[in-house]
């Protein structure tokens, strides 16, 4: 069978019975063309069928290509995924690409805040929030941010906080994560001071959407806000604020991990509060309960001490 007829018959599957977008119907089309255009060179005169290539041949068509990483295992994933689907249709046993390794990545660390620069920001919203003109959707942007560096908590999961689910008498909230597991994270004073605010200023200034729904923090409907327009207002907030850098707030995610594990907090205990399932691919976390976990926090998190000292 000819390379672009076998090409053809991927795509086709592809957009019949796997019914990928259109978007990855046209990469793949992109990569496999690429490949059966290098192949075509590189044997002449001659259409070059699935049984032509080697591995060599592979690795000799990436070293042609000026591609980041990322780009090239993009590309591999697609070869690979094509002469599976050969094998597994045409039982052709032919796979240049079998014993090609993947590139490896480098991973890159998202931005975050140092301490100064995280405390300054936090200042500055609630600095905002307090004042006498302060609206509502303030105070509350200064909550869910303080409830992100305080807790660690994916914004996906702080957008699904309900107010029940903040015990401000025992310092937690109770959180519902990947696979809807649920688990229990202790929150700082300073968080559940700006929570307060922002409810109190909520049932001031708008107290008909208190009773819209039973999410924590509001949109102005009064439903729940999207990860987006969380993302969004901390672009907004971290402008005015003339911080050094932009972040989402997965940036502050990884400034909360940072700065307890440098405030010498234990690092299982971090990875619990953040809700990973490992610390790394081959060593599961041992439990821990809450007592240990607020315990660790109230030492280690600097937003958490009564005397506010660092």
């Amino acid at each position: 069978m000819e390379l672009a007829e076998a090409i053809e018959l991927f795509l086709a599957y592809l957009k019949r019975e796997r019914r990928v977008s259109s978007e990855t119907l046209r990469a793949y089309e992109s990569d496999l063309n690429q490949w059966a255009d290098w192949l075509t060179r590189k044997i002449g005169n001659c259409k070059p069928t699935v049984k032509d290539g080697t591995r060599y041949d592979v690795l000799e068509f990436f070293g042609s290509l000026s591609l980041e990483k990322s780009s090239q295992a993009r590309k591999l994933s697609a070869l690979r995924s094509f002469y599976r689907f050969l094998e597994e249709r045409f039982q052709e046993t032919h796979n240049p690409v079998e014993e090609v390794s993947n590139p490896r990545i480098p991973v890159k660390t998202p931005p975050h805040m140092d301490v100064d620069e995280a405390f300054a920001f936090l200042e500055h919203l609630r600095k905002k929030a307090l004042s006498p003109s302060s609206t509502w959707r303030q105070v509350r942007n200064w909550a869910i941010y303080e409830t992100i560096y305080s807790t660690g908590i994916r914004v996906s999961e702080v957008v699904a906080l309900k107010e029940a689910d903040v015990d401000a008498s025992q310092g937690f909230v109770r959180v519902v994560g990947k696979g809807r597991k649920e688990r229990v994270v202790p929150i700082g004073r300073t968080a559940l001071s700006a929570i307060e605010s922002y409810l109190q200023a909520l049932s001031t200034q708008a107290p008909h959407l208190r009773s819209v729904s039973d999410e924590l923090f509001k949109n102005y409907r009064g439903e729940r806000l999207s990860t987006r327009a969380v993302h969004d207002m901390l672009q907004r907030e971290l402008l005015e604020a003339g911080a050094s850098r932009l972040m989402g707030p997965h940036g502050l995610r990884h400034s909360f991990a940072s700065h307890l594990l440098s405030a010498g907090a234990d690092i299982r205990s971090i990875q619990e509060m953040l809700g990973h399932a490992h610390l790394t691919t081959t060593e599961r976390y041992t439990h821990i309960d809450l007592g240990h976990l607020i315990s660790v926090y109230d030492k280690a998190h600097l937003r958490s001490r009564k005397d506010g000292k660092n």
